[in-house]
């Protein structure tokens, strides 16, 4: 069928195809990743110290309940202050650069230019039988790799073209601004179901960085 996707008006899940806001990105990652990150670079006290730290802090060698409770509630308030300094100090910049460079890449950066997908199959599946190949891209060749399969596993690398229209930007900006994958997240997410033009695969042996061969394609799957 390949070919013939482009001429049957191919009918595919409709998937985000909007940028995310700024504002939405840095809730989402600040609730997710980042408060946890400010909170254990700041040694942010936990309910286990608490008391402790309350006592130590109080000159009274017997304070009472509310002495205690109220210079426990001191300590989190100035951790919490801590804690939004560095959050507005150092990790919203990076992430905000983080997003800036994602957003161009998705809305200006990839268009016609190449991506990578590596399948793991089992002996004997023929790869250029593959019509889904699925919606995990990398645009860079490094960042594809096989995250499953066995030693007995065969693996292709399948090289296509990025058409932005498929993309699904809002996934793909989410990926990567991902603080916990630092600059090693080079994912672009395709909207499931669309057509993509397939240039060819890479026969891998071994490790998947060692290529064996290469099969021109050059015909229509779909992600």
């Amino acid at each position: 069928m390949h070919t013939k996707l482009l001429h049957e008006g191919a009918v595919y899940k409709q998937a985000s195809n909007s940028v995310p806001s700024w504002e939405e990105v840095r809730d989402y990652w600040v609730q997710y990743t980042l408060i946890t990150d400010a909170k254990e670079d700041s040694e942010y006290p936990d309910s286990h110290n608490l008391d402790t730290l309350a006592l130590l802090h109080l000159s009274d060698e017997n304070p009472t309940k509310e002495q205690i409770e109220s210079k426990k509630k001191e300590i989190l308030e100035e951790a919490d202050k801590v804690v939004q300094e560095n959050l507005e100090e150092y990790y919203i910049p990076e992430l905000l650069n983080r997003y800036e460079e994602a957003v161009y890449r998705v809305t200006e950066g990839l268009d016609g230019e190449d991506c990578w997908r590596v399948i793991t199959l089992q002996k004997g599946v023929n790869p250029l039988q593959l019509e889904d190949l699925g919606v995990f891209w990398s645009f860079e060749e490094e960042g594809a790799d096989a995250y499953e399969g066995t030693v007995t596993d065969a693996h292709y690398r399948f090289r296509a073209r990025i058409d932005s229209d498929n993309i699904n930007k809002h996934d793909t900006i989410l990926a990567n601004t991902d603080p916990s994958l630092g600059d090693d997240e080079m994912e672009v997410r395709f909207k499931k179901g669309t057509p993509i033009f397939v240039y060819d695969l890479d026969v891998l042996t071994g490790s998947t960085t060692h290529r064996h061969d290469t099969i021109p394609i050059n015909d229509w799957r779909r992600a």
